[in-house]
């Protein structure tokens, strides 16, 4: 859908586990982005890093698309497919079944189901990355942790104009599935 040229697969950068982007590690960003899963889309432009939120299944079922419009200077994190536990009760009994759950939830995710697909041309599953936070940060007053597949894409991955994201995530037995389409305008 790249309105201006075509784009090569090796025009994305990526960060990885071991990079600190804009000074936080990896797992710092994933719990940012929790952090801003509601915020409106003026403020995610605010911060060095574009959260693109997916969908939270059972609560956002309808929800297949979303648009955006983004800095190109931004970097972009988005997830096809991740797992968040909140520790309700804040109490230390809960936080090693919740550190389980979050492992075993995204264990039997296909990983060769995967698919984050850039203006319906550029597959970019194997630059996505199994991460999570090894510790519990604040989420609206309670305790969380998360794990999931992870796209972390670097400033000016993209040219200006109209571009695309499609992601899919799913399940080892395919009862869970999480299917998105991103329409980015980058400016």
């Amino acid at each position: 859908m790249n309105q201006n040229k075509e784009i090569s697969p090796s025009f994305f950068q990526t960060y990885n586990l071991e990079d600190s982007p804009f000074g936080a590690s990896y797992s710092e960003w994933l719990a940012k982005w929790w952090q801003c899963y509601l915020i409106s889309d003026r403020k995610r432009n605010e911060g060095p890093v574009f959260m693109i939120p997916g969908k939270i299944i059972g609560v956002q079922e309808g929800i297949n698309e979303r648009k955006f419009k983004i800095d190109r200077d931004k970097a972009i994190l988005l997830s096809p497919i991740n797992w968040i536990g909140i520790n309700n009760a804040n109490d230390n009994k809960h936080e090693q079944k919740l550190r389980q759950d979050a492992k075993l939830e995204i264990d039997i995710i296909n990983k060769d189901a995967i698919s984050v697909l850039v203006d319906d041309t550029i597959e970019m599953r194997d630059n996505c990355i199994r991460a999570s936070t090894p510790n519990f940060f604040s989420l609206d007053g309670k305790m969380a942790i998360t794990d999931g597949y992870w796209l972390f894409l670097k400033p000016n991955s993209f040219t200006t104009g109209k571009h695309t994201i499609s992601s899919f995530g799913s399940c080892r037995s395919g009862t869970i599935q999480v299917n998105m389409k991103y329409h980015l305008t980058v400016k």
